[in-house]
């Protein structure tokens, strides 16, 4: 099992390090993704995220491979979270791109 008070400082930090993944791409890179449009259409998304997030605690297997596993899949999704911003924010910017494309193209035609 794995009481915080048996596991070593080091052990301890790993426990804690998904959750701080999380936590960091939360409150750093949600607010500062480069693109002042993909920004404000993200902080939106991300409360309604959590807002639906489970409500029961996560139970942690007893042996060390799954808790591993489990530490592994969470850092995944946090990785996963940051593919999905920068897709959200490479299309904001290509759509902007080609709205003022579009702009230019009527303007030359008046």
């Amino acid at each position: 099992k794995h009481p915080m008070g048996k596991l070593d400082g080091k052990q301890q930090e790993l426990r804690k390090m998904p959750r701080d993944h999380l936590d960091s791409w939360c409150k750093e890179e949600v607010a500062d993704c480069g693109d002042r449009d993909a920004e404000a259409m993200m902080a939106p998304l991300v409360k309604q995220g959590l807002a639906d997030a489970p409500k029961s605690k996560v139970t942690l297997p007893d042996n060390e491979k799954a808790f591993k596993d489990k530490m592994a899949w969470a850092r995944d999704q946090v990785h996963l979270l940051r593919r999905l911003q920068k897709e959200l924010t490479g299309r904001v910017r290509s759509l902007r791109f080609f709205e003022r494309v579009r702009t230019l193209q009527v303007s030359k035609q008046q």
